[in-house]
């Protein structure tokens, strides 16, 4: 199924759920989700680098200068796994991160002594970026329900990471919750609305046959 500012991270792997699509989405939704990544959602570099990115659209990099130097250098190896598609190693990587910014949820793992400092001074879409790249990986390790949690989180804080809606459309659909997944398509039409790759699985999603009878 799947942001960002592409060409900063030129080798990240296609997509979440990269040969598992189709267990995840009906037949008619599975090659658009192979397109996804036509935009961006921070708008900077929109459009620009689609072809390197097929599949789900991918979450830009935080800013390096945004980051604390522990932060930046997690990050950093997480993306690199991500490279190499070790998706299991990136996800604690980048948990990690989040805690380091005060944003990781109830585990422990090392990143409490810099969140106090660090919380304030970091942009709100600078985490929601980690976030957003966190559920990739999630996404990416059949993981969805975590996936869906990540890109929830990364929206909450940056209603702008259109991708991350599309990506959500995408695992709401898997779910079989049209409802849910044809609202989040058109939040990220709404939000890049020449983005055909969006408008084609809206298009999808309108032609799938009603659900049948609950029993």
């Amino acid at each position: 199924a799947g942001v960002g500012a592409y060409p900063q991270s030129p080798g990240y792997p296609s997509s979440p759920g990269r040969g598992g699509t189709d267990r995840w989405l009906p037949a008619s939704l599975d090659r658009t989700a192979d397109e996804l990544g036509a935009g961006s959602a921070t708008g900077d570099g929109a459009g620009s680098g689609g072809g390197d990115h097929p599949d789900v659209g991918m979450p830009g990099s935080p800013s390096s200068a945004s980051l604390p130097a522990s932060a930046r250098d997690a990050f950093r190896r997480a993306e690199a796994y991500c490279e190499q598609q070790r998706f299991a190693e990136a996800v604690p990587l980048f948990q990690q991160v989040l805690q380091m910014l005060g944003a990781g949820g109830s585990d422990g793992g090392g990143g409490g002594r810099e969140a106090p400092a660090t919380a304030a001074a970091v942009p709100s879409a600078v985490i929601a970026e980690v976030w957003a790249h966190l559920g990739v990986a999630m996404q990416s390790l059949d993981r969805v329900p975590e996936a869906i949690e990540s890109y929830r989180r990364a929206v909450r804080l940056d209603p702008t990471l259109h991708v991350c809606f599309a990506n959500l459309a995408t695992l709401h659909a898997y779910l079989q919750e049209r409802e849910r997944a044809q609202a989040y398509i058109e939040q990220a039409l709404a939000l890049d609305a020449s983005n055909s790759t969006y408008s084609q699985i809206r298009q999808h999603l309108r032609e799938l046959p009603p659900p049948g009878p609950s029993d």
